[in-house]
């Protein structure tokens, strides 16, 4: 006891020697169920919850209590809630949550589509995922995550020089699967261009069709649409692809030492 609070002031080691009887009467007290062995390692660990025991914050007493133990290596069970996101293509990422960082859920595909012509987005999502499918039998089209992104604008200049332009737009669809949305951007001269978009998709089918008027513009230049990019997501039916397994595991972590 002496060499334990050698160099300590008056005051600190009467609370250090109040503390230590204490652990004292406790190891006597227990030394009629315990090994010698045992007894010994409680002693080598004292030094430890003495410390605790007199400089402990507030908020150190709630997350930490103190126990004389018989090996000087501790075991810290960990438990953790991991989720297991399996894509359209099949592919698992591993995410543990709860995270603000990233959705939990399969990530929206950026799928681009055709003016005036009747696109498929089964066919399209699945050409985007190969090798695997994504089809009517097997997924469902999530209605609130179908979003029109992108409009790419083509100009063609009087003197045939062609010009295009990435428009970001958010364009949703109502609640009769119709999409309606304008955007403007500027040409080659800096004359204001408005775009008009109407469209509509089958969430059944998954069949979209839509198509663009402009006006404005330079009297020269004629405006037309290259293509649309749709951001979409799919709900599995009777697949295992686009779904979540969410675990709680556990982990020990050896690594402790109370003779440190």
């Amino acid at each position: 006891m002496d060499a334990l609070t050698e160099g300590l002031e008056p005051r600190v080691r009467s609370s250090v020697l109040g503390v230590a009887n204490r652990q004292r009467e406790m190891l006597l007290t227990e030394a009629a169920n315990v090994p010698g062995s045992s007894l010994s390692f409680g002693w080598t660990v004292l030094s430890f919850p003495i410390l605790v025991d007199i400089y402990a914050e507030p908020i150190v007493s709630e997350l930490c209590n103190v126990y004389p133990v018989s090996s000087p290596v501790a075991s810290i069970p960990r438990i953790k809630i991991m989720a297991y996101i399996k894509g359209y293509s099949g592919a698992v990422t591993q995410v543990r949550i709860p995270t603000m960082t990233q959705s939990v859920r399969p990530g929206a595909l950026a799928l681009t589509t055709t003016p005036a012509v009747a696109n498929n987005m089964f066919t399209i999502a699945t050409a985007a995922v190969a090798p695997a499918t994504v089809t009517a039998d097997l997924y469902r089209i999530n209605r609130r995550y179908t979003i029109i992104t992108v409009v790419n604008s083509r100009e063609t200049t009087g003197g045939g020089a062609i010009i295009d332009t990435a428009n970001a737009v958010v364009i949703k669809p109502d609640n009769r699967s119709q999409f309606i949305g304008t955007f403007t951007w500027n040409d080659a001269v800096g004359t204001a261009v408005v775009g008009s978009l109407s469209g509509h998709i089958n969430y059944d089918t998954g069949v979209f069709t839509y198509n663009v008027v402009y006006s404005g513009g330079t009297g020269t230049s004629t405006y037309t649409t290259v293509s649309a990019v749709l951001s979409m997501r799919f709900m599995p039916t009777n697949t295992m692809n686009g779904r979540i397994k969410v675990k709680i595991e556990t982990e020990i972590d050896n690594s402790l030492s109370l003779l440190q």
